[in-house]
């Protein structure tokens, strides 16, 4: 009797999340994202965040400094909580980087029968964790390409849990100095199932373009990026603006395809090696999402913003 309640407790998780997420699960391989917006991170004019390359990963062949990156993510009104790292080496030949992130969605209530008497104790509704490794490589001085390796590990309840290991391509190729295009192949992959039952990992293929404008000693940088999801068959459309005179940055997310979660917006300030970022994120049902990130480059810091 207990194993039977305990299944039909998890098979309720599964329709909850995915009536949440639609038809693809793993959805931590899409909620990755440091304070400042993903799409604008795959820029390749300067780097203020290393999650582009869990994305894009021929971002990470323009990387000018070995850079570490920390991210805190944390839902108002609710248990949910992530938080992670990304260490990145921008060597010449073939830069790197590893990433590590976890995400935690509070405690719940698991109920069985038992000898006739219901028996609950309190367990960790779902854990998250993920694993990643980036390689890129130069083709020439205007384009470059990369690969990720992901490896993702969840739990529900304290009671099933599986992996998942996915992989990404990228391409990008830029003129001279304002502009960018960015191509993904992501999250292909294999996962094993929970109990008897397989989430699909949200497979997709990423278009995005950037743009860079200096107007004197300030910065205008904006990003339109659309990713199509294979199982869904969804665009996902976004468009991120940046601007700001150094040190201090602000810069604005609206995803055109999400009724909650749509808006974000956050301001950034450089000291030295050092960048900080805060972003702020509201929603009326699910409750707002604040984000900071500390990234730091290690060496020399090159730095177009600080050039102007």
């Amino acid at each position: 009797m207990k194993k039977h309640s305990i299944i039909l407790y998890l098979s309720f998780t599964f329709l909850v999340i995915g009536i949440v997420n639609a038809s693809d699960g793993w959805q931590i391989l899409s909620n990755i994202e440091s304070a400042r917006p993903s799409s604008i991170c795959t820029n390749h004019i300067f780097q203020s965040s290393l999650t582009g390359i869990l994305y894009n990963p021929a971002q990470l062949s323009f990387l000018k400094n070995n850079s570490l990156d920390f991210t805190a993510t944390k839902a108002e009104g609710s248990e949910q909580n992530s938080g992670g790292f990304i260490y990145a080496n921008s060597s010449k030949t073939l830069p790197f980087a590893i990433s590590y992130f976890s995400f935690d969605y509070g405690t719940a209530e698991l109920s069985w029968i038992e000898n006739n008497t219901i028996v609950s104790r309190n367990v960790s509704a779902q854990k998250d964790s993920f694993i990643g490794f980036t390689l890129a490589r130069p083709l020439s001085e205007y384009s470059s390409c990369g690969l990720n390796i992901k490896y993702i590990n969840s739990n529900i309840a304290e009671t099933a849990s599986a992996y998942a290991i996915a992989f990404d391509a990228g391409f990008t190729v830029k003129n001279d100095s304002s502009m960018s295009l960015t191509i993904a192949c992501q999250n292909i992959g294999v996962t094993s199932k929970f109990i008897d039952k397989s989430e699909n990992l949200p497979s997709a293929i990423n278009l995005g373009l950037n743009y860079w404008q200096p107007i004197g000693e300030i910065y205008l940088t904006g990003n339109a990026n659309s990713s199509y999801l294979f199982n869904e068959q969804k665009m996902t459309p976004e468009i991120t603006v940046e601007a700001g005179k150094w040190p201090i940055s602000f810069f604005f997310n609206k995803k055109l395809y999400d009724n909650e979660l749509n808006t974000s917006f956050g301001v950034g300030i450089c000291l030295n090696n050092y960048e900080i970022s805060y972003s702020f994120t509201p929603s009326q049902w699910l409750g707002n999402t604040q984000k900071i990130s500390f990234y730091y480059k290690f060496g020399n810091v090159i730095d177009a913003r600080e050039d102007l």
